[in-house]
């Protein structure tokens, strides 16, 4: 898959892995780190953008990491690969 065919899954996998590269020297935890900023980004989008039930899904993809690693691999794996005009 060449950059401009590159599903988002992946490109955010990418800066996830960028963002670890670049917090690996200021911080400690740097994995941790870059998920959570990843992670307020996503909230607040989902929020601005998600519409009434926005925290169904939230509360779908939490449940699903907390309590069914297998299913959340699913959701991730579900998601992979998709180009944005799929």
């Amino acid at each position: 898959m060449s950059p401009e065919e590159t599903a988002p899954l992946e490109a955010v996998e990418r800066l996830y892995q960028e963002l670890v590269a670049e917090y690996r020297a200021r911080y400690e935890q740097p994995e941790l780190r870059a998920a959570k900023d990843l992670l307020l980004v996503a909230l607040a989008r989902m929020h601005a953008h998600g519409g009434a039930q926005w925290q169904v899904l939230l509360d779908e993809y939490r449940d699903a990491a907390a309590q069914d690693s297998d299913r959340l691999e699913r959701i991730i794996e579900s998601n992979r690969g998709r180009s944005s005009g799929r």
